[in-house]
């Protein structure tokens, strides 16, 4: 990548891997190949915590560095609201102005979670185009869980596309055996399927082991969703997800998070 002054321009919402977008993120995948993407994702996927929204993900760390040896000069990140409108925008180094407006984001982006639900109805919204991008309201919800494991989180999306561009992706979800293949293809063991399909999907398979999924959708049949171990139901029975998610638990606290693919939960 030649030039004399390289700027990156980017916007910032929470993002499941990298903690949040923007900054030096603009490299990967803006001149970086599919491999090097998926390097970063294996390794995000042999986390066992969720990521998004967190600062201190170390593989925003380990990005930096990357960035750091190849050279980006300066970054304009936006910070859109709820509507898609300009809040705000920082400027200035890849790492100072990106924290600077992470902080701002986190005002224009977050919720408080007073207290702790049983189950969590979520939007996929803006991430509603496949089942690749919509799980991202998953990590959100997640954060109005309580504790560190248990609960249900009932992901309501169009998927208007499906499964998405990485068939693959429902069977690695499905699966408890990716953190060893992922330290396989660290090790040099061959591997040919998609890694990228397969390291979001050990990522996912781990909120599946920790959390149970429900997907309300017309985008994706009941056949996909039992390959990633959630359970499916179509749009029109959204009630009866959630009554089936409180069904047996008496005094069940239930929460609703809109926006979920963009919104920031933090605990007061």
């Amino acid at each position: 990548m030649e030039a004399d002054i390289r700027i990156g321009v980017g916007n910032l919402v929470p993002h499941p891997v990298m903690g949040w977008s923007g900054g030096g993120k603009i490299l990967y995948p803006g001149v970086a190949g599919e491999n090097t993407v998926s390097y970063f994702h294996l390794k995000g996927s042999l986390e066992n915590g969720n990521l998004f929204g967190r600062e201190d993900s170390p593989i925003r760390t380990m990005m930096e560095g990357w960035v750091d040896t190849i050279g980006l000069d300066f970054i304009v990140n936006t910070i859109l609201n709820s509507h898609m409108q300009l809040h705000s925008a920082v400027a200035g180094h890849y790492i100072q102005a990106h924290r600077a407006g992470v902080e701002i984001a986190k005002g224009v982006l977050g919720c408080a979670v007073d207290e702790r639900a049983d189950v969590v109805v979520v939007s996929s919204f803006p991430a509603d185009q496949d089942f690749w991008q919509s799980p991202k309201g998953m990590y959100s919800a997640e954060y109005a869980l309580k504790g560190d494991s248990g609960g249900t989180i009932i992901l309501v999306s169009p998927n208007y596309e499906g499964v998405g561009p990485h068939p693959e992706y429902p069977e690695w979800m499905g699966r408890d055996d990716g953190d060893e293949l992922v330290h396989g293809i660290f090790a040099g063991k061959p591997f040919s399927g998609d890694a990228l399909a397969m390291a979001i999907g050990n990522s996912m398979s781990k909120m599946r082991r920790r959390r149970k999924l429900v997907v309300v959708s017309d985008g994706v049949t009941a056949e996909d969703m039992e390959r990633c171990g959630c359970r499916h139901y179509p749009t029109a029975h959204l009630q009866q997800a959630v009554d089936d998610a409180l069904a047996g638990n008496t005094g069940a606290k239930l929460a609703a998070v809109s926006n979920g693919a963009e919104t920031f939960l933090y605990h007061t």
